[in-house]
């Protein structure tokens, strides 16, 4: 059986063949990338979407609890006139129950602990003595408190809002207190469901302890959630969106912001899944859509692929006629149909010597021949991209003191090797991204990018006591002397900083040499 052998296929099979399947691949990257983006784009803007309302209800739940505070504050300095009048007493809670829903129940205490009255009264506690630690808190304080949530006596989940009662001596009389059912009918609770749900997104709310106070399900309040790191941030009052993972293994686009006034955190969410269905439906369309031009497309591909075809396979059989020694060497290259066979040899061979004869020239021309660091050419290479990007850096402008001595004292030979060690030590001590340059004789140039003059100037300090530390060879002891300037990527430009540091150079050298000098 004869092998099949892609040389023997026609060109203009070929060309349907790499066409269609370029246009597949160009469609299909083109549908990717597309869907990456928007993809993007949608989880940005549902993120962004949710840290906005997470924070508006974190500042409305905070401006509600200080409006609660206040209420409280104005009924208890009415009880604190007629304190021991307890119809005036219980006629105060009623009002500041039944006025809005934003409290469940109201007591007030004397500061024995007793409790004078109760709103509703339905609950039979007047007379009795408070025992619980957030009530007995309040007692202690004697300050306007926001209790933690904690479980009623009657089973209720709640907060509770004080504010002390004070006499018009000033003598401590108690407190009056307002309760919030936290799985209630009140203000709190309408203000956090208002978040719509009908697109899977949700919020709730967390205590100092990580624990559920809201939640759209009811069942899950008192639940502790701290695990999850949305929680912690916003517990840790900052202010955020991002993907999470939840308590059941979920996907969710979060936004987040704290409550600093209570130590609670408020979340607002939307499952990943549900923010991308219309994504995946509006990419579906845009497919449909586009079959149509398509066929056109392949329709074109079929119809000029054979008049392209025609001329190429001409010029193949030319070359295949005239040079036979391009076709004896067509074996050795990955040639994968015919005509290519005959034209890949010289294309691949040429192009080969044209790029390592670019790379080296490249290479020779910034780069010093001695050293192997960056000539005054890289020098500009690199200057040229931090002015275009605006990045502030520092300079060091590096001579090595009384170097001419050393080339008349050991030789010149001496005096090279005496340059290759020092270009290894300032090599050495460079971060990466750091550019070292030899600009000239003894001179050298080291670019600090994103280093401030201060750090720069620690940098040339200790760059300096580690020359002078080094034993080079014959010549032993070598000493430099550095210039520092910093550019901040605004002011004047990166070649007059390099005067500076020439200048701070120059400066140094006349202080004695082996030293750092700034201008």
């Amino acid at each position: 059986m004869q092998k099949l052998s892609f040389k023997t296929i026609e060109l203009k099979r070929l060309i349907l063949l790499l066409a269609g399947f370029g246009v597949l691949i160009t469609l299909l990257s083109s549908f990717y990338a597309t869907y990456q983006v928007q993809r993007q784009l949608h989880i940005q803007k549902t993120l962004e979407a949710n840290r906005a309302y997470a924070t508006k209800v974190a500042k409305i739940t905070s401006l509600f609890l200080d409006a609660s505070l206040q209420q409280l504050a104005y009924s208890a300095r009415k009880i604190a006139m007629h304190f021991d009048n307890e119809q005036v007493v219980k006629s105060e809670l009623e009002r500041l129950t039944l006025q809005t829903d934003t409290f469940n129940a109201t007591i007030y205490a004397r500061e024995n602990a007793e409790i004078v009255s109760v709103y509703p009264q339905s609950i039979p506690v007047s007379g009795l003595f408070l025992q619980d630690s957030q009530s007995l808190k309040v007692l202690e304080a004697r300050e306007p408190m926001v209790s933690e949530p904690f479980v009623s006596p009657a089973g209720n989940f709640i907060i509770s809002l004080s504010a002390p009662v004070i006499d018009l001596n000033g003598t401590f009389r108690g407190f009056i207190g307002g309760a919030i059912y936290l799985d209630g009918d009140n203000i709190l609770n309408k203000l956090m469901g208002e978040h719509f749900y009908q697109d899977g997104s949700f919020l709730y709310v967390v205590d100092g302890h990580g624990t559920l106070i809201y939640h759209k399900d009811p069942n899950r309040v008192g639940e502790n959630v701290v695990q999850n790191d949305v929680v912690r941030q916003a517990l840790g009052d900052r202010v955020g969106a991002q993907q999470v993972i939840n308590t059941k293994g979920e996907s969710m686009l979060a936004g987040f912001a704290a409550i600093p006034e209570v130590h609670w955190g408020v979340v607002a969410q939307q499952p990943l899944n549900v923010t991308l269905e219309n994504l995946n439906w509006s990419l579906l369309r845009v497919v449909e859509l586009n079959l149509p031009a398509i066929f056109l497309v392949f329709l074109g591909i079929y119809v000029f692929g054979s008049k392209i075809s025609k001329p190429l396979w001409r010029m193949a059989k030319g070359v295949e006629l005239t040079d036979s020694i391009g076709h004896n060497n067509v074996h050795n290259i990955n040639a994968w149909y015919f005509e290519a066979a005959q034209l890949k040899a010289a294309i691949v061979d040429s192009t080969s010597k044209l790029t390592q004869r670019i790379v080296k020239l490249d290479y020779d021309r910034t780069t010093d021949p001695l050293t192997g660091l960056l000539n005054r050419r890289g020098l500009a290479h690199h200057l040229n991209q931090i002015e275009c990007r605006q990045q502030c850096f520092s300079t060091l402008a590096v001579d090595i003191d009384h170097f001419k001595h050393v080339n008349d004292t050991f030789g010149h030979g001496v005096g090279d090797e005496v340059l290759k060690q020092l270009a290894n030590e300032l090599s050495k001590h460079a971060r990466f991204g750091d550019i070292v340059c030899r600009v000239g004789g003894e001179e050298f140039l080291v670019l600090l990018p994103e280093i401030n003059m201060d750090i720069a100037t620690s940098v040339a300090e200790r760059l300096r006591k580690s020359v002078e530390e080094v034993e080079f060879k014959h010549a032993k002891r070598v000493t430099i002397s550095i210039g520092v300037a910093f550019w901040d990527g605004i002011t004047n430009t990166p070649n007059e900083i390099l005067e500076s540091a020439d200048k701070a150079l120059y400066k140094a050298k006349q202080m004695g040499r082996n030293q750092v000098a700034v201008v």
